[in-house]
């Protein structure tokens, strides 16, 4: 399953908050992700707002890197694109992280060599399916707005109406090592 922790689903009609069953859920946040899926969580406005208000704090950025092992206040969630979509999430530095998009830039710079401007391979038309990953609702919303894939891969980011603040993203569980 690929997505990372933060990133909005679909709401079921009629979900109610898992921390408050007596209220309706306003969100379907994405939660504990690892390489055999992921768990949602239907929250509440008051469950929505105090996760926005954790992840806003600099404790919830705050740990040791999975890459490198260093202390660090700017963690955030990651896949090794070695690994896949579907591998093991990390909470990596933003130091790993750029480092691992430079070396993959890097790569892609060196595949494109194999592939020259006059090959027809660039006549070819973009069949990316915004419908596919596009977290876009019926009222012109993205539910994966501030999300890595949003911020960083799709292409319709700047088109859609994006709602007033990103995603929450859970805390981080404190891993198998705690």
């Amino acid at each position: 399953m690929s997505g990372l922790p933060g990133r909005r689903h679909p709401l079921p009609d009629g979900a109610m908050c898992e921390q408050h069953p007596d209220r309706p859920a306003v969100a379907n946040v994405q939660g504990e992700t690892d390489s055999f899926g992921y768990e949602t969580i239907f929250m509440c406005q008051e469950c929505l707002d105090a996760d926005r208000a954790y992840e806003a704090t600099e404790e919830a950025h705050t740990g040791t890197c999975d890459w490198c092992k260093r202390e660090a206040t700017d963690l955030a969630w990651a896949r090794d694109h070695e690994e896949g979509m579907s591998g093991p999430v990390y909470r990596v530095c933003k130091a790993c992280s750029d480092r691992v998009a430079a070396a993959a830039r890097r790569e892609m710079d060196e595949h494109d060599l194999d592939y020259p401007e006059d090959d027809d391979w660039y006549d070819e038309p973009d069949d990316w399916d915004a419908a596919d990953d596009c977290g876009q609702t019926g009222d012109g919303t993205c539910m994966n707005a501030g999300s890595e894939w949003c911020d960083f891969e799709c292409p319709r980011r700047d088109q859609l109406g994006v709602a007033g603040e990103p995603p929450p993203m859970p805390p981080a569980s404190p891993g198998p090592d705690a």
